[in-house]
């Protein structure tokens, strides 16, 4: 029996605290990256810490940007009186891939577990302050079609009820258990378009 070596054991054990990684993979991309030479290496690292130590979150809506103010907030040329509430930056970039709108964004960073559905996001109170202290006039709920997500849609509707704006639940195009980093361009479109009023 060959004695396991501590290094890569612990290469392999980080590499599996990745999202959706298992074992198998982390194994390979050990191997893999054994297998470069210093210099691919070195420029990994590199890359790493760069984009960890510049890329920094929004103030306003929690994207990932190079200043305070995201490009997407600070463009004048977007619709600043429209509000999309999406669960991360994937479902965010997703959206904005599309190209089937032209709003602003809030990343809740998360979606309220099915295990304990009365524990409220930290993101709650950040979003409640945002939209009551903005101009929006409409609010679209698009958070994926999971349970975590139903439930989030069903929280937020609850805690927006009291501010005046009209609130919007992304429409059919998804289908029931479906995620939108998933979506292709004219499923999203429809789901934009076919939004569920809600409240206002």
């Amino acid at each position: 029996m060959s004695q396991k070596i501590p290094e890569l054991e612990y290469l392999i054990d980080i590499l599996k605290s990745l999202p959706g990684v298992g074992h198998k993979n982390a194994t390979k991309w050990a191997y893999f990256l054994l297998n470069q030479n210093s210099q691919y290496i070195d420029v990994f690292v590199n890359r790493l810490k760069n984009a960890h130590t510049r890329i920094k979150r929004c103030t306003q809506c929690n994207n990932l940007s190079l200043t305070d103010v995201c490009n997407i907030c600070s463009d004048h040329n977007r619709d600043h009186s429209q509000l999309c509430i999406v669960s991360t930056i994937e479902d965010l970039q997703r959206i904005e891939d599309s190209g089937n709108y032209t709003g602003l964004y809030f990343v809740l960073n998360g979606e309220v577990n099915p295990r304990f559905p009365d524990k409220p996001l930290e993101s709650f109170i950040v979003l409640y302050n945002y939209v009551s202290m903005s101009n929006f006039k409409e609010v679209i709920i698009a958070t994926n079609f999971t349970i975590g997500g139903q439930i989030t849609a069903k929280k937020l509707l609850e805690l927006l009820e009291t501010l005046p704006v009209k609130v919007y639940r992304i429409g059919f195009g998804l289908s029931l258990n479906s995620a939108l980093d998933y979506a292709d361009d004219e499923t999203i479109k429809y789901a934009l378009i076919n939004k569920n009023y809600l409240k206002g």
